[in-house]
């Protein structure tokens, strides 16, 4: 006796049994589905790439903007606007310029904004200067500590007479600091306003602008003297930053971590427009002068006991060199933030995953249509 023949099947057509309680394969997605989500695959892809390239565009913007940030502050000082200059005069295109101006300084009228800086907590010592064609200009003198916010408290060389003042200039800084505003009236200003200070202190013909004085190394001679910091560095995938190494009066406070800025409420703004690149990565800081020391006896010489009297006629000058001349200034800090590279590989990773996506979904739904038209085949051979 012959075996039964065994039953004919298409090799490569005959679908994969499903096992019991195993859901069945979906089927392919219709073509109005995929329409759709094509176009807003095509569109994410298109709106990632051109934030992408907007980014790379910001950071050669940005890059330039520190490069002519960084001449104007290492430049020779030129005079400060004039009046018929002023309604001109914008954070674009004067911001941190190195400027000088001389008049007589007017100290009953100055004003106190509260501030944080590399010496700690305190005030910015804001002070009218009168000049000799009978305009006003704000000078930030420098910052003092919350216990030397009364004049008569400092170790003050406060200049007399006619003056000459070289620094940075800054763009005013109206409304206030972070969620505080300026309070005129109970005179408590959390941000450099030009405009409300000259009203409360009664100021006519004042500049739209203040000037950050350099730090003053010599403060009995008339004007100030600028310390530069060295050349700066800039790194593509966060904070560019010239780092200057702050030397600070013997015994005063250092700072801890990354410098806080001390430019106020508008120096750390938004780089969306150029008005407002006062904020951000290059960092351009200065300190106060070094504080001699006294010189130390020569070798082999007696040395006083400690408590006589001749001990303390020794420590008497290191004592009053270790205390700085208030307000302290050149403590300018000027920070740009420059993370666009890092935001445009972000931007691009998301249209690559994007694109990756759109492929993995056409791949799925050509390898389900391929399967129901064999299914289908399969179906039709049965019958």
């Amino acid at each position: 006796m012959t075996a039964p023949p065994r039953s004919q099947t298409i090799r490569g057509t005959t679908p994969a049994p499903f096992a019991a309680g195993d859901p069945p394969e979906r089927g392919p997605r219709s073509r109005f589905t995929l329409a759709v989500l094509a176009v807003l695959a095509l569109a994410a892809f298109a709106g990632f790439l051109a934030l992408g390239t907007w980014q790379v565009e910001r950071r050669a913007w940005k890059l330039d903007l520190i490069e002519r940030v960084n001449q104007r502050v290492a430049a020779a000082a030129v005079p400060a606007p004039a009046p018929a200059q002023w309604p001109s005069v914008n954070a674009n295109d004067n911001a941190y310029q190195h400027v000088d101006a001389t008049g007589t300084f007017q100290h009953d009228r100055e004003t106190l904004v509260q501030a944080v800086t590399d010496l700690g907590s305190g005030f910015w010592v804001l002070t009218p200067l009168r000049r000799t064609d009978g305009t006003t200009v704000l000078i930030n003198r420098g910052f003092v500590p919350s216990d030397k916010r009364d004049p008569a408290t400092r170790n003050d060389n406060a200049p007399s007479g006619t003056t000459t003042v070289t620094g940075l200039l800054r763009v005013t800084e109206p409304g206030g600091g972070f969620l505080r505003k300026n309070d005129p009236v109970a005179d408590k200003w959390y941000s450099r306003d030009v405009a409300a200070i000259a009203q409360a202190r009664g100021l006519t013909q004042t500049a739209p602008y203040f000037i950050d004085a350099d730090a003053a190394p010599k403060q009995a001679g008339a004007g100030f003297g600028r310390q530069l910091a060295p050349a700066g560095r800039n790194s593509p995938f966060g904070r560019s930053s010239d780092d200057a190494s702050a030397t600070l009066p013997a015994g005063s406070p250092s700072s801890t971590g990354a410098p806080q800025s001390s430019s106020g409420a508008s120096s750390s703004s938004s780089d969306a427009s150029p008005s407002s690149a006062a904020a951000s990565s290059a960092a351009v800081a200065t300190s106060p002068a070094p504080v001699t020391t006294p010189p130390r006896a020569p070798a082999g010489a007696a040395t006083p006991a400690a408590g006589s009297a001749a001990a303390g006629a020794m420590l008497a000058p290191a004592a009053a060199a270790q205390e700085p001349a208030w307000p302290v200034g050149g403590l300018t800090v000027i920070s740009f933030p420059n993370s666009h590279l890092v935001y445009a590989i972000t931007w691009y990773g998301l249209a690559l995953m994007v694109a990756l996506a759109a492929w993995y979904v056409a791949r799925t739904e050509r390898r389900l249509r391929r399967r129901r038209a064999e299914s289908q085949v399969q179906t039709t051979l049965r019958s």
